[in-house]
C-alpha cells in the first residue's frame, strides 16, 4: 500500500471529477503514450516509516504524493485541481478496498502553472498522506 494508491482511490471515487476525467486517464508512474490532454497522474515524491522499538503488524507511514492535473485550457485547469483537492483535502478513516487504517490525507502545496506536451495546462498539488498499512 501505498500514499499514491490512496490518493488514486480518493481520486477515482470523487464523481464530479470522474465527470471530467475518465477513472482510466487517473494514472499512478507515468501517463502512456496517447493519453488525453485532459488526465491526472499520480506520483509518489517521499515516504518516511515511523520505527518502534518492538516491530508491530503494521507500520505508520508519511507519504508526500504530487498530483498533476493536465487540461486543454487554464480554466479547466483550476476547475480539475478544485476538483482534485475536493476529493482528499482532510479525508480522515479508511477506504473499502484498500489496505490501510487511520489515513489522513492533507494538502501540502501547490506547483506553479506549467505549459506541457500538447500545450496542455499543467499544475500539481501536493498532499501529505499519512497511514497505517500491514507489515
Amino acid at each position: 500500500m501505498s500514499g499514491a494508491m490512496i490518493v488514486g482511490a480518493l481520486l477515482r471515487r470523487h464523481a464530479p471529477l470522474t465527470a471530467l476525467v475518465a477513472p482510466k486517464w487517473i494514472k499512478l508512474g507515468e501517463l502512456p503514450e496517447g493519453a488525453p490532454v485532459q488526465a491526472v497522474l499520480i506520483r509518489s515524491i517521499s515516504l518516511l516509516d515511523t520505527h518502534f522499538l518492538k516491530a508491530g503488524t503494521m507500520q505508520h507511514s508519511i507519504e508526500r504524493v504530487a498530483v498533476l492535473v493536465r487540461a486543454e485550457t487554464y480554466r479547466e485547469q483550476v476547475a480539475l485541481l478544485q476538483l482534485v483537492r475536493a476529493a482528499c483535502r482532510g479525508f480522515t478513516g479508511a477506504l473499502e478496498g484498500v489496505e490501510a487504517e487511520r489515513i489522513a490525507v492533507h494538502t501540502s502545496g501547490l506547483g506553479p502553472d506549467l505549459r506541457g506536451a500538447d500545450a496542455s495546462f499543467q499544475r500539481t498539488q501536493d498532499f501529505r498522506v499519512s497511514f497505517d498499512a500491514p507489515v
